[in-house]
């Protein structure tokens, strides 16, 4: 029995918006141990005062946009956030305020994700 086209192509369609949603197929290069140590440093950091370098650390550490918001992610305390915040592009404009030449924000601004 064959499938028809229509069909066909549907289902390829959901498959791939799964594998895509999943982060199976084109998702996110896992994060870096360094991005990920340096983001729960930040986090542990109760004093926003002395958190800040941290996070600049951290746009540094981690070597792009994907992988700084994947570690922001698994632990969003370093941004004084909650594990239900909204964690995207407002993430990275509000920390690459005052750190725009880190490799993380050069990344995000080349990508447009700062705009």
């Amino acid at each position: 029995m064959s499938i028809p086209f229509d069909v066909w192509d549907v289902r390829v369609a959901a498959a791939l918006m799964l594998l895509l949603a999943t982060g199976c197929v084109g998702g996110q290069a896992d994060t870096s141990a360094e991005c990920l140590t340096a983001m729960e440093t930040a986090a542990a950091e109760p004093d926003s005062a002395k958190a800040n370098p941290l996070i600049v650390e951290t746009l540094r550490v981690c070597p792009d946009a994907d992988q700084w918001l994947a570690a922001l992610r698994e632990h969003p305390a370093a941004m004084g956030l909650n594990e239900r915040a909204e964690i995207g592009p407002v993430s990275l404009l509000a920390a690459c305020g005052n750190a725009t030449n880190t490799p993380v924000c050069t990344n995000a601004r080349e990508r447009g994700m700062l705009d």
